[in-house]
């Protein structure tokens, strides 16, 4: 199959990667985040660690109604995360759904895994006040994870501005899946 078009002007090529690269600088400079996005997001990352701690602990309806009321709450706050985000800068950003709302960051996904195991564990013990606490340490982990992130995409979005891939995302939610099971059967 032959090709009907001209070569193209290096010099002209050159020149619309440099407008590309200008207009993402120029987005994602002007993207700004929704309002009190980092403490709202900690405390339903909080009340989530904290009421799936103590749902799993206590096996019974009351429990697993308690665990799944913190699951509606955070999918709740990330739904108006990613809605706000979008209204109100009319684009979407794979990284900050994944990145932030989901935390799948390292920072992210290591407070809240820790956390999640210490709330888990105390509440066991039935040491409620290190339920308490170990829940409040993985939302603020959470909150930081999803504020370092933000910044790092301000600085270089072209390195930050991909998502976590479907894979991974997939990944993660089968293992949790599995380590509450796992928790529910041990208990």
């Amino acid at each position: 199959m032959e090709s009907n078009s001209a070569p193209r002007d290096p010099d002209h090529v050159r020149a619309a990667l440099v407008a590309a690269d200008q207009a993402r600088e120029r987005l994602s400079a002007g993207l700004r985040l929704p309002r009190g996005l980092h403490p709202v997001l900690g405390g339903a990352v909080a009340l989530q660690i904290g009421t799936a701690a103590v749902g799993i602990t206590r096996q019974t309806t009351a429990g697993m109604v308690l665990l799944v009321a913190g699951l509606a709450v955070f999918l709740a706050v990330a739904g108006w995360a990613l809605l706000a985000f979008r209204r109100i800068n009319g684009v979407r950003v794979d990284g900050f759904s994944s990145q932030v709302v989901l935390g799948t960051g390292a920072v992210a996904t290591t407070a809240y895994v820790g956390a999640f195991v210490a709330a888990t564990w105390a509440a066991f013990a039935s040491q409620w006040w290190l339920v308490v606490a170990a829940s409040v340490a993985g939302g603020v982990g959470y909150a930081l994870g999803a504020r370092q992130w933000w910044h790092a995409y301000r600085a270089d979005p072209a390195a930050h501005a991909s998502g976590s891939s479907p894979v991974v995302l997939a990944i993660l939610a089968l293992s949790a899946i599995a380590g509450l099971v796992a928790l529910v059967v041990a208990g």
